[in-house]
């Protein structure tokens, strides 16, 4: 009887198991996140926000500039309301910017000392014109110009037009007057005396015309700077047609 010999049992191999399938999730669309949603409407508010600001900004810087140049004209009208009603009483407007003051005076004064104006004649005119010239130096001096500019936040520059112009108009006008009384002295003397006074006379209209023209001059610039000026209209010459 054969004997069987022993064999080793077959070991069973282990076979792994494979991963489990797991679940993976789907991503969203970066528009349909939450968190991108949230920040755009963050995004959004902050401009509308910003827009509505800059909106209201512009209409109150628009609306102060607006009230700024309303104030200049209110200060200037206000000031030309008055000044004007004195120089309608002197004299006249003339070419350009200029003005004519006390036109007789000059013409005294010339015709005086080449003697195509009679003394008398000059004494006369000279009385009136000193009238003239201190009446309208006083009406002058009592303008309330600071009234007008101060704490009104206006520049330096349109300050200085109006304050200048005033005094310059001041100084003019009692420079005139001194003038005039000069006249009025020449026309009772004779000779040599004559002849300076007269020639004190003539240099003190000379400076009253500087002195007035620097103050028309500022006179209208502040009216061009309050956008207020109106250039004067050309006389037509005489026996043109329309």
């Amino acid at each position: 009887m054969a004997i069987k010999g022993k064999s080793k049992p077959r070991s069973r191999r282990t076979v792994t198991p494979g991963p489990r399938p797991a679940y993976v999730p789907v991503k969203k669309p970066l528009l349909a996140r939450r968190g991108f949603q949230i920040g755009v409407l963050i995004v959004i508010f902050v401009v509308a926000v910003g827009g509505v600001w800059y909106g209201l900004a512009k209409e109150h810087a628009k609306q102060r500039h607006a009230d700024f140049e309303r104030a200049l004209r209110l200060a200037v009208t206000g000031y030309e309301g008055q000044v004007q009603h004195i120089l309608d009483g002197i004299g006249q407007q003339s070419s350009g910017i200029g003005y004519s003051v006390l036109p007789t005076l000059r013409t005294d004064v010339a015709g005086l000392t080449k003697g195509t104006v009679k003394a008398a004649a000059a004494t006369k005119d000279a009385t009136t014109l000193i009238t003239q010239a201190k009446t309208a130096a006083d009406a002058i001096d009592k303008i309330d110009v600071t009234s007008l500019i101060t704490n009104k936040g206006f520049g330096q520059t349109f300050a200085g037009y109006m304050v200048n112009s005033k005094a310059s108009f001041g100084y003019a006008l009692k420079a005139y007057e001194q003038s005039a009384n000069l006249l009025e002295m020449a026309a009772g003397a004779s000779g040599d005396q004559r002849t300076r006074l007269l020639a004190s006379a003539k240099s003190l209209l000379d400076l009253a015309d500087g002195l007035f023209a620097q103050g028309y001059n500022d006179y209208v610039s502040a009216q061009v700077m309050a956008h207020v000026y109106h250039p004067p209209q050309p006389i037509p010459p005489q026996g043109s047609g329309s």
